[in-house]
């Protein structure tokens, strides 16, 4: 079998040096790469104290879900748990270590998305995600809880990897954790937590003959003992109890697949048949709302810059939710203003003050009705500072557009008026490139052709776009009067 396709790529690092790093360019290269843009994604991430071997089981599943991919193992093999040593070769994938030396300092994504095809046809992006702070005990709790945050908030599915069994100081972090999580939330909006899935993963798990799903839900009902408290951030929380790999893995970064113990990889493979199986991929809500790649890394980028730059204090899970929901909605609504504007420009009404007045004043109340009353990751509405804020955001844009556009109209009818009407023709004409002799039809051709090239939108300035038009202007008058023939229409 093949190795997999990618590599384990850094998205926020944290040292006590510098503190918290954000590589929003890396990010964006994942989520916003063609395979993942536009198709609804699934985000598994892995934390747990370290090394409890979550990195070594992630690089399992990716090689797992490869195989389905080549086709050598198909989802019911995984199913029923047939994986065996006939796999060789070392296990590459995140790094790991078994000593105490801490490898994963931060957050990490793995660069090669996974594809699975749900029952319906469509396509679903997968995509891993490593996370662990560092065994420095010296390391602010709160530095741990954000690292946390944010690996749950852009997760479909949160594993928690713990060794052996759920202690009462797991319970106690996931109880702090969903604390800051849950303060204004469940209060104001019981439907949407801030997480979608929790999965206890039980490594080295003692109960031989319980391993699986449904060990491990009988496992975490008798531990939490009906206080749901510790995973109340959560939409669902469920529990998956797993052997020890083997007494040969020694957590070295090129274990051989053939020193893992099969009862190991049997229930991995039932793991990944659980995780990712057309009738069992979570994919990644927001706001109960299905998202994109595209859409994940608007939100994403939002809410790590928002928790890496916040004072611990102010670092409130739904305050951090509710300030990137609406950021999105500022995003999108902004994107419709500018599109409007720029399809204003592309007509009569960019030479005409107050033609553009009005245009712009219906695509503003456009925009504000997006920002309100957005489509999609809303829970909360916007606060009359974020509005003021919006508003003289469109303002500010609208001045500086409407200044380029009239420095440069009055600078072209400057120079169009100092030149006889005749030469206005030839200089348009020529400026398109057209002969006078030029039907109609080639002209509009031709005028397409050059605002392609010099519209704002495709690369070009608001210059050329400008200057083009009102060229176009003078060519439409010489030929709007009545000497003109019948293939000659009043507006080309």
């Amino acid at each position: 079998m093949s190795q997999p396709l990618g590599y384990p790529v850094e998205i926020v690092h944290y040292n006590n040096e510098e503190g918290f790093i954000f590589d929003e360019t890396a990010l964006g290269e994942i989520l916003k790469d063609p395979t993942v843009a536009g198709k609804e994604v699934m985000v598994v991430a892995a934390a747990g104290a370290f090394p409890v071997g979550k990195s070594f089981l992630l690089s399992l599943l990716i090689r797992m879900l490869d195989a389905v991919r080549e086709g050598t193992k198909t989802w019911e093999d995984l199913a029923n748990g047939l994986w065996t040593n006939d796999d060789t070769g070392p296990l590459r994938g995140f790094h790991w270590t078994d000593g105490d030396e801490m490898v994963t300092g931060g957050l990490y994504f793995w660069s090669q998305p996974c594809q699975v095809e749900l029952q319906d046809g469509r396509e679903v992006a997968i995509l891993f995600v490593d996370c662990q702070g560092s065994p420095d005990v010296k390391l602010q709790l709160s530095v741990e809880s954000t690292l946390f945050a944010i690996s749950a908030a852009i997760s479909s599915v949160q594993i928690y990897n713990l060794p052996g069994r759920i202690s009462s100081t797991d319970l106690n972090y996931l109880k702090m954790f969903s604390h800051h999580g849950c303060k204004t939330f469940d209060a104001e909006n019981a439907e949407h937590k801030p997480f979608q899935k929790l999965l206890f993963l039980i490594r080295d798990c003692p109960f031989i003959e319980d391993y699986g799903m449904y060990g491990g839900k009988a496992y975490l009902d008798t531990t939490l003992n009906g206080n749901h408290n510790p995973i109340s951030a959560f939409e669902m929380a469920d529990c998956f109890l797993m052997p020890r790999p083997g007494l040969n893995v020694d957590g070295r970064n090129m274990d051989e697949i053939s020193d893992i113990d099969d009862s190991f990889l049997e229930s991995a493979a039932r793991l990944a048949y659980l995780l990712f199986s057309p009738l069992n991929a979570q994919r990644k809500r927001i706001a109960g709302q299905f998202v994109t790649g595209t859409e994940l890394f608007g939100y994403a980028k939002d809410y790590v810059r928002y928790l890496i730059s916040a004072q611990p204090e102010l670092r409130s899970i739904s305050d951090a939710n509710a300030f990137c929901q609406n950021k999105q909605a500022e995003e999108e609504a902004f994107n419709n203003y500018k599109t409007a504007m720029h399809e204003v420009i592309s007509t009569a009404a960019i030479l005409d003050p107050d033609s553009l007045d009005e245009h712009q004043g219906a695509a503003f109340e456009m925009a504000l009705n997006i920002f309100r009353n957005p489509t999609k990751m809303r829970l909360r509405p916007p606060t009359d500072d974020q509005k003021t804020q919006f508003i003289d955001k469109i303002d500010s844009y609208y001045r500086q557009l409407k200044m380029q556009i009239d420095f440069i109209r009055n600078e072209t009818n400057q120079r169009l008026n100092n030149i006889p009407e005749d030469e206005q023709l030839d200089l348009a004409y020529d400026y398109l490139g057209v002969n006078m002799t030029a039907t109609n039809e080639e002209i509009r051709r031709r005028y397409r052709e050059k605002a392609e090239l010099s519209h704002p939108d495709k690369g070009g300035n608001y210059k050329d776009f400008v200057t083009l038009r009102m060229h176009m202007v003078v060519i439409e008058k010489a030929r709007s009067g009545p000497r003109l023939s019948k293939n000659r229409c009043v507006y080309l």
